[in-house]
């Protein structure tokens, strides 16, 4: 049997998981009739309340949204983890393509004044 804390909430018995569990898995958004069925047909649900069972599903939805949310942020975060560094790697070689091209302006900018002063 459920015990009910003095703020309201409400610990459940392992049996009593399994039995929300296994109806979550078939239907996470049972009807009035389909939670009076469940507790018809579960023993171990006899005595909890309607809206108990009710909440119950509420935060199993709420706890499977969260869980999807996290899967999605984390698989983002990898993502921009992997562009972040090819962005690097990019800069880096743009970096370097820039420096070589200094020093090529500075060497031909040196030959030219070299020549001209020899004219």
């Amino acid at each position: 049997m459920a015990n009910s804390g003095s703020s309201g909430n409400i610990t459940y018995t392992d049996k009593q998981l399994v039995a929300l569990e296994e109806m979550y898995a078939q239907c996470p958004y049972p009807s009035a009739s389909q939670r009076q069925q469940m507790k018809h047909d579960c023993l171990a649900l006899k005595d909890v309340e309607d809206e108990k069972i009710k909440v119950w599903f509420q935060n199993r939805r709420s706890l499977d949204k969260l869980e999807k949310d996290n899967a999605e942020f984390h698989l983002v975060r990898e993502r921009l983890i992997a562009t972040h560094s090819l962005l690097k790697e990019e800069n880096d070689k743009l970096k370097q393509t820039v420096m070589d091209l200094l020093y090529e302006n500075d060497y031909l900018q040196q030959n030219c004044r070299m020549r001209v002063k020899n004219l």
